[in-house]
């Protein structure tokens, strides 16, 4: 229960990479739905554990069996002047951050250096460029991310009573990962290229 390693708060993204399996919790300072801290340190943390299985069947398994009941290896925090983290991807030394709040603002893709030893996502040096609106959870394969957003929604096209979306994403956006860096502070959407369709 990875709610037990974050003061109580609750997980809202999930992301592996080789023998790294890691999650986090959305905070938001001002919204008393996600305003619980995850540590003493910050508002939003990253768990970190190590994978040990030969395949994902075994992981799983040995997890739900009670085999492995590990503390996480490494409790990121992440920094409070990046709120609304909705995905993160571990790259080594580096993490890339989806960060979003509202359905008709503009979201934000993060690159940041993660300090292991300090056990903590380094705000000092951050490159961000704006992204759509609603980001959510976000991937990386053969130098491209890929995220989605939330914008196209029951919840947020007038589920909750209040105004639909401005501009409901229901696709997959890319961006290079290249880009991202050489781009960021320049807030241009444009690097973002859809690609697919989720809904016909």
């Amino acid at each position: 229960d990875a709610a037990a390693f974050m003061n109580g708060a609750n997980t809202s993204f999930v992301g592996a990479e080789g023998d790294m399996l890691w999650t986090g919790n959305y905070y938001k300072a001002l919204n008393k739905n996600y305003n619980k801290k995850a540590s003493a340190k910050s508002g939003a943390v990253l768990l970190c554990f190590t994978l040990s299985g030969d395949s994902s069947e075994e992981e799983w398994n040995s997890i739900t069996n009670g085999i492995e009941t590990a503390a996480p290896m490494h409790t990121l925090n992440i920094p409070d002047i990046f709120p609304g983290v909705q995905g993160a991807y571990i790259a080594d030394d580096k993490v890339f951050l989806s960060q979003s709040s509202g359905r008709n603002n503009d979201g934000t893709l993060r690159i940041a250096d993660v300090d292991y030893s300090g056990e903590k996502i380094k705000a000092a040096g951050a490159a961000s460029v704006a992204a759509i609106p609603g980001c959510e959870d976000l991937d990386i394969s053969g130098g491209t991310i890929y995220t989605l957003s939330e914008t196209a929604a029951h919840l947020y096209m007038g589920g909750d009573g209040k105004k639909p979306s401005k501009n409901a994403y229901d696709t997959i956006w890319a961006i290079d990962a290249d880009a991202l860096t050489e781009n960021a502070q320049t807030g241009l959407k444009g690097i973002l290229q859809r690609i697919s369709a989720f809904f016909k």
